[in-house]
């Protein structure tokens, strides 16, 4: 998030842990950085639409917040999903069959998947 910050990006951040968000807070701070939007809680306390929407979490989660990741992504957006194990990507994929899946990656055991969300 810092990257995409520091080449201009409008960057919003959530995260349910609270030690989570301090840290973002620090780190941000430390890097002399400023974030758009940061709360605790989850996406679905978004109150935007995103070009890209980022999240790295287990794959059970990816699944019981998919309505909202995908609520948040702006039509022609990107969705990210990453901290998922080889063994429950099929679950997952079943989750968001109504984006389009524009890459996979595997490292070790660990999976990400990009999505796009298409325009109507």
């Amino acid at each position: 998030c810092l990257a995409c910050k520091k080449l201009g990006a409008n960057i919003a951040l959530c995260d349910t842990d609270p030690l989570s968000v301090e840290s973002c807070k620090e780190n941000f701070e430390l890097n002399e950085e400023t974030y758009d939007a940061l709360w605790e809680g989850s996406i679905d306390k978004a109150e935007s639409t995103y070009d890209v929407v980022i999240a790295n979490i287990i794959a059970d989660v990816l699944r019981f917040i998919a309505k909202d990741l995908k609520a948040a992504t702006k039509e022609g957006g990107y969705l990210i999903l990453s901290g998922i194990l080889d063994k429950k990507e099929e679950r997952v994929k079943e989750a968001f069959e109504d984006l389009t899946l524009e890459k996979r990656t595997l490292k070790d055991e660990w999976v990400t998947l990009i999505y796009k969300k298409e325009q109507h």
